[in-house]
């Protein structure tokens, strides 16, 4: 079997992909991308989202994407979602996945499956142009430099210091500091303390690393100074906010905590307590293990990720897509961590037990999205017909984080009986 594991391995990873690509074609155009890139050729509305609405990095994808068309982005979005998953193998075992065999598809099978269903809004983050340019994109930057990271603490870092090498490490830095509002201020304060804590335990570290980490200050100080935050926050709505009492404002964290844990299962609960548990037990914890300690400060990067956000009195649950991720690698370093203490591999159960979990949830996921792209197809000839459009119906998912986080379609936007904001919009071809 072992001579056919390279093909198995093949069709795992291209059937991620057309699901990925699937889902992404299903999902319609939002008044999001509507507004934002009507225009995707004036390069103009890329200083207008800097100055008055998101000054994230994805102000220089999102052109790029509407510019190539709907292909470009399903294609894109199934490469770069499967690469993530790479990156959170490489992070796990400081190397990538051994395809001549079948020791490492348990590991990455866990890793397919929540990196759909165990992290917050997947429609939004995954499959929605907007959501995924601002959040599952971006990340992948995040996980890179986590690489390079890993890498450097395995002892394997194998790149030379030359100009070329540390410019390109300056500008993956300065990407994950303009990424968004809860990865970038984590990703600077993340790569600063492993700096100093290189340069405490006197480990080598190349050049690159300084570049590296002056990229990410320099993206997180461009992106935090941007006039858009300046902006909104003299809003009304928000100055409103400002003046309620701490008192009341504690219960926004309170709502927001159990959202986000009843986004990926309790997962984040499940990890922690069974961290205790390996802290408790007396003849076979090592606390000083390399996967718990990295069990504990993902775990604790994606609490302080979520706690960013939950200050906020309407923070969306997509927002906690890069939370969501670290927890899952928590969890998987913990896994890791089990099995070479009590010298049992039980992967494979956790395996079968959360791939049953995808393969129950998958068409009560997947039917939905169709559902919402058959009414985009029969709204689109009711459109070239200059007939009267009916509203969308959006079903439900199986659970509440599953659903489908959908908004009006970027399409004849009707202001006022017989007012529109366009008659033939530019991503008509969407």
């Amino acid at each position: 079997m072992k001579k056919y594991s390279v093909y198995l391995w093949a069709f795992i990873a291209l059937s991620f992909m057309v699901f990925i690509g699937l889902m992404s074609y299903w999902y319609p155009v939002t008044l999001d991308e509507f507004f934002r890139w009507q225009n995707p050729f004036d390069f103009i509305m890329i200083k207008q989202a800097y100055f008055t609405q998101v000054p994230r990095i994805s102000v220089f994808f999102g052109p790029l994407v509407f510019i190539l068309g709907k292909w470009s982005f399903v294609l894109a979005n199934s490469v770069i979602q499967l690469v993530n998953a790479f990156c959170l193998f490489y992070i796990l075992f400081a190397r990538l996945p051994n395809v001549k065999n079948f020791q490492d598809m348990p590991y990455f099978l866990i890793i397919l499956c929540m990196s759909v269903f165990f992290i917050s809004r997947p429609s939004e983050v995954l499959f929605w142009v907007s959501g995924a340019i601002n959040y599952s994109w971006p990340i992948l930057f995040f996980l890179l430099l986590l690489c390079f990271l890993r890498r450097i603490q395995a002892g394997k870092f194998i790149f030379k210091d030359n100009i070329f090498t540390n410019i390109c490490f300056f500008v993956l830095g300065f990407i994950v500091g303009t990424s968004n509002e809860a990865l970038s201020p984590i990703a600077l304060a993340y790569i600063v303390c492993f700096g100093l804590f290189c340069n405490f335990k006197k480990i080598k570290t190349p050049r690159a690393l300084s570049f590296m980490i002056f990229g990410v200050a320099i993206g997180c100080l461009v992106f935090f100074s941007a006039p858009a935050h300046y902006n909104k926050m003299n809003l009304k709505i928000l100055s409103t906010i400002s003046a309620i009492p701490l008192s009341k404002k504690l219960f926004f964290h309170l709502f927001h905590f159990n959202e986000f844990l009843k986004a990926q299962f309790f997962l984040p609960v499940l990890t922690a307590a069974f961290c205790l548990v390996a802290a408790l037990d007396w003849d076979k914890r090592k606390l000083k293990d390399v996967d718990f300690l990295y069990t504990i400060t993902f775990l604790v990067t994606g609490f302080l990720m979520a706690f960013i956000l939950f200050a906020a009195p309407a923070s969306p649950d997509r927002a906690y897509y890069a939370a969501s991720v670290m927890n899952i690698l928590a969890f998987l370093f913990l896994v890791k961590y089990f099995i070479n203490i009590y010298g049992y591999d039980f992967s494979k159960i956790i395996c079968c037990l959360i791939l049953g979990i995808a393969i129950y949830l998958t068409p009560r996921f997947v039917f939905p999205h169709y559902a919402l792209h058959l009414q985009e197809v029969k709204r689109n000839q009711l459109i070239a017909e200059n007939q009267p459009v009916a509203p969308y119906v959006v079903l439900k998912g199986p659970t509440y984080n599953l659903s489908i986080g959908f908004m009006d379609p970027a399409r004849r936007i009707e202001f006022a009986p017989g007012v529109f904001a366009t008659d033939i919009s530019p991503l008509e071809d969407w």
